[in-house]
């Protein structure tokens, strides 16, 4: 999707973010960004996110997978909302979905742990 979104704004390798004045010349620029960002967000939260499904799955395997999926389909509505709305838009729906299956995957690690060091 950025590659896509990248060759439409015009933007050249190795420029990370399309500048202000791209950003005001075409709306495809802005979009790129957007784009970029989703990737960025996406990237920077999946070690601690694929960290607590490995976790807790060792003990829980079902819920994980679950819990993985519905991150799986968060991340995707988070990237969409970003996307085609902008900045605001990435919390719609997506945001909060991926959020809360986050959270119930903090829980299970710490859960599991707990039963791990107990058992």
């Amino acid at each position: 999707m950025v590659g896509n979104k990248r060759k439409a704004a015009g933007v050249a390798y190795p420029q990370m973010y399309a500048d202000k004045a791209q950003q005001e010349a075409s709306k495809d620029a802005f979009v790129f960004n957007c784009a970029q960002r989703a990737h960025g967000n996406t990237l920077e939260w999946l070690p601690t996110a694929l960290f607590a499904l490995l976790f807790t799955g060792l003990k829980y395997p079902l819920f994980a997978a679950g819990a993985g999926a519905a991150i799986t389909i968060g991340r995707g509505l988070y990237t969409v909302g970003y996307v085609n709305y902008g900045p605001g838009g990435r919390n719609l729906i997506g945001g909060m979905v991926g959020h809360m299956a986050s959270m119930a995957l903090y829980a299970g690690s710490t859960w599991s742990a707990i039963k791990m060091i107990v058992d």
